[in-house]
């Protein structure tokens, strides 16, 4: 499953976790190891700050920062870095960092019984989106040449659906084939 974009709906899509939720390690998945790409440590932030929720990217998608689209999964248990995941996209976030454009979405497992009745970022608890402004606000604090501005409201899933369209690519680096 790739997407199914509605714009009534929610979009649903298959992610890869690459940090589990409350860890101060960040990893990145890289298509050069091979067989088929892996994932590899990026960095440890650089201060107290650790990802409020499990955190990935929705494959063979690239953002204006040559990156695949970056996504939260609001899940109380930590996925294994590698995980395919499918998600109903709830909404998310516009930031700027270094490299440019680089929007956050933020997605609940379809399988999740304690967060799969969320289907739009609007119901979520404003604790929830405001653990994930707090950490993007902050995680690259004490890096070098690192900075983020992150917008001040959340867009919703229309928005995420239609971004998350934009950007999908056919081929390239981190596209990965479809399973049957």
């Amino acid at each position: 499953m790739l997407h199914r974009l509605q714009s009534s709906a929610p979009t649903t899509t298959d992610v890869i976790i690459e940090v589990p939720a409350h860890s101060q390690v960040k990893y990145e998945f890289d298509p050069d190891i091979q067989p088929n790409g892996g994932i590899r440590l990026d960095r440890i932030l650089h201060n107290s700050n650790s990802f409020p929720w499990n955190y990935g990217f929705i494959p063979n998608t690239m953002s204006p920062d040559n990156d695949p689209l970056d996504i939260f999964v609001l899940c109380n248990h930590q996925l294994i870095p590698g995980t395919t995941a499918s998600v109903r996209v709830l909404g998310g976030i516009e930031t700027h960092d270094e490299k440019g454009l680089d929007h956050k979405l933020v997605s609940v497992l379809t399988k999740d019984p304690e967060f799969n009745t969320y289907n739009n970022i609007q119901s979520l608890p404003d604790l929830y989106t405001s653990k994930i402004k707090y950490f993007l606000n902050h995680y690259k604090d004490g890096e070098h040449g690192k900075f983020i501005k992150v917008n001040e409201s959340f867009y919703n899933h229309n928005t995420a659906s239609d971004i998350i369209k934009k950007y999908t690519i056919i081929k390239g680096p981190h596209y990965i084939e479809p399973v049957d």
